[in-house]
């Protein structure tokens, strides 16, 4: 296994082996040029690039052993057949890989766009990890509960459903032992850290897949790395499940054995996980790209908007790629779709 400290190396080899047409590459780089970068977006390719194992990672989530010509053959047929629409006013949800026949009030889950722990959870660690309650005097010196009850408003009133998952094992014990079986909630705490502990994976990955799209920024993904040195305490992760309600919280079944992460890009679009499960009989992490952009511009507002959007996704990014980080042991794959 190589240890890969960003995705975007192992995107440049593959793509200078695969000799794209067009693309100026340099060893180690990600921006290409952006005339360029657009053509190679609106190719017909559905994965337009497969790294190799991540090489780091703190976690207890395996990915099986496979060729990287397997992985490459998985991660295109799943990204091909399984990317479909959002489902209209579905709610957010984790990327988390597991099955769901229904959510906590008995309805069957919808298809909606995925990000860490849920839209909710990645919008409370960006705005933690940029002062955004700063700009609320009333939220300046809030607790956790009352700081998610105010995003939670913000998010929704803007168009944001909000949603996120429990386990049947977190379940069957009632949350009796304050965990809900979200690794992204549960371990909300250890990923912030992991932000500033794994600095150098978390800021090469975030340039990786920010620049795929947009103009990455490294003092804004700098100062999100300085903040996350700051601890958080007391988070309770069965309280922030609650602000999300049960007809919301998708009841996730069994054990992690998500094969690859795919990154989506494709706006209004995510891969179908119940039905790649069902089909293929594999798990996949999935993230929405496109769905950050979404999270965020719900959060801004007045003269500074575009700042302040810019500072908010890069925090976003960098939250999904420690979650991966503290939650992972280092042998998932990252697949692009486009």
């Amino acid at each position: 296994m190589e240890t890969c400290e960003v995705f975007h190396r192992n995107i440049v080899i593959y793509l200078a082996k695969n000799k794209l047409k067009g693309v100026k590459l340099k060893f180690g780089e990600v921006n290409i040029l952006k005339e360029e970068r657009q053509e190679f977006m609106n190719t017909n390719t559905t994965i337009t690039a497969v790294t190799n194992p991540v090489g780091k990672g703190v976690g207890t989530i395996p990915a099986p052993e496979m060729t990287h010509a397997v992985a490459e053959e998985r991660a295109e047929h799943i990204g091909s057949k399984y990317r479909v629409p959002v489902s209209e006013h579905a709610a957010g949800v984790c990327f988390d890989g597991r099955g769901c026949e229904h959510c906590l009030n008995g309805n069957a889950p919808e298809i909606g766009p995925k990000t860490g722990g849920g839209p909710l959870i990645t919008a409370y660690a960006a705005a933690r990890l940029t002062g955004w309650f700063n700009q609320f005097e009333e939220m300046r010196e809030a607790d956790d509960e009352a700081q998610l009850d105010f995003l939670a408003e913000r998010l929704t009133v803007n168009g944001i459903v909000l949603g996120g998952h429990c386990a049947t094992s977190a379940l069957a014990k009632n949350f009796d032992e304050g965990k809900t079986g979200c690794g992204a909630n549960d371990e909300f705490a250890k990923i912030m850290g992991n932000i500033n502990k794994a600095s150098q994976f978390v800021l090469g990955n975030s340039e990786a897949l920010i620049a795929q799209t947009d103009t990455y920024r490294p003092d804004i993904a700098q100062e999100a790395v300085h903040a996350a040195a700051s601890p958080v305490i007391n988070w309770a992760p069965v309280t922030a499940m609650g602000k999300l309600g049960k007809d919301r919280v998708e009841i996730l079944e069994g054990s992690h054995s998500e094969i690859m992460l795919i990154v989506n890009y494709k706006e209004n679009t995510t891969i179908d996980r119940d039905a790649v499960l069902a089909d293929e009989g594999v798990q996949v992490f999935a993230l929405d790209m496109w769905y950050l952009d979404k999270i965020a511009n719900a959060m801004t507002s007045g003269p500074m908007q575009k700042e302040q959007f810019a500072h908010l996704k890069h925090a976003m990014v960098a939250f999904n790629v420690s979650t991966l980080y503290t939650l992972g042991d280092g042998s998932h794959r990252v697949a692009i779709a486009a």
